[in-house]
């Protein structure tokens, strides 16, 4: 089955179709529509549609939605027609607020000293 890349709405966990599984073991159901569960926008394309709330970038399950839906585009500079584009823009809550500096509050607030071992002499 040919898509724009395996991040995308046909292989997410949110995606009703999918029965809350990863993967493409649904793929090729017809009986429950693509559907995102937690933006509550059905998903024409599956399979060329993505956000950043799909485990193979938020591995942990995160049910806040971050950013916004992308879909295919028109192309990239890399001129392979992959490019993605913002379709539905990025919720803006104060619950997706909170949690986005939850994010934020989680991440290192330094390196480590010896991750860059060639320093300046």
């Amino acid at each position: 089955m040919p898509n724009g890349g395996s991040d995308c709405c046909g292989t997410c966990w949110f995606n009703r179709r999918n029965r809350g599984k990863r993967g493409y073991n649904r793929a090729g159901d017809t009986d429950v529509e693509a559907y995102c569960e937690i933006r509550d926008v059905r998903i024409e394309n599956p399979f060329w549609t993505y956000c950043a709330n799909h485990p193979h970038r938020r591995p942990q399950r995160d049910p806040i939605p971050i950013g916004p839906i992308m879909r295919a585009g028109e192309g990239d500079s890399s001129g392979m027609g992959y490019g993605r584009e913002v379709w539905i823009p990025s919720p803006d809550t104060e619950e997706v607020r909170q949690h986005l500096l939850e994010i934020l509050n989680r991440l290192p607030t330094h390196m480590a000293a010896d991750r860059y071992p060639a320093r300046p002499g």
